[in-house]
């Protein structure tokens, strides 16, 4: 496994989620027009608000998953000494990418699993090394593999 997969594979996910929202944003604003030909009262009303809020819901999710994504593209693939933002790291066995929370992921034969840097285990890995023992949950693991 290496980094470039890691990045492409969480890469095209989060593509095909801003896809996505992009095509279900667009439903709603059809769905919106086509409300507003039909006019009936308070029922009429209180459809476009929902309409409204649902907008602005994926319209912040949508600016998420563009925020993830250029985090990504903003990645060097070369590997690093420190844990850090674009590292991808083995602890015993389990293997870890640090970059945001996007959960699991199963690259080739490996779960990769994606987290933030300021989540509870990406505090603990920061700034360690290649053999560094971390403590989490309560069991001590070993940084096998820091790419």
């Amino acid at each position: 496994m290496n980094k470039i997969e890691v990045i492409s594979a969480f890469l095209l996910e989060l593509k095909g989620k801003r896809q996505a929202l992009v095509e279900e944003l667009s439903s709603l604003r059809e769905g919106l027009m086509s409300d507003s030909k039909n006019t009936s009262g308070d029922k009429h009303e209180t459809s476009r608000a929902m309409n409204q809020i649902e907008q602005e819901r994926i319209g912040k999710l949508l600016s998420q998953v563009d925020e993830q994504i250029e985090q990504l593209k903003s990645i060097h693939p070369k590997p690093t000494e420190l844990v850090n933002t674009g590292s991808l790291l083995s602890l015993n066995g389990q293997w870890f990418f640090i970059a945001s929370g996007m959960g699991k992921k199963m690259i080739g034969e490996k779960n990769v699993f994606s987290l933030s840097l300021q989540s509870p285990l990406g505090e603990i890995l920061k700034g360690k090394r290649l053999g560094d023992r971390v403590s989490f949950n309560g069991s001590m693991q070993v940084i096998e593999e820091l790419l």
